[in-house]
């Protein structure tokens, strides 16, 4: 699945694994929203964006692959 996203929605995802959660503006808002529509990250009530747990876990696996 890795493979299939694009290098701005992977810069995303490693963004928000290292921080846990970022605001809008930080991160590509285009980026967030199609994660989100693939369950990948989650947007809070105060406009952070957050992985979900299927986030995590995609990211942690291309991580031991690498």
């Amino acid at each position: 699945m890795w493979g299939l996203l694009t290098p701005e929605q992977q810069q995303a995802l490693l963004k928000l694994s290292d921080t846990r959660h970022l605001c809008v503006g930080t991160l590509s808002e285009t980026a967030c929203r199609e994660l989100q529509a693939q369950g990948l990250v989650r947007q809070n009530d105060d406009g952070c964006w957050r992985l979900s747990a299927s986030g995590r876990e995609l990211v942690l696996g291309a991580a031991q692959r690498t």
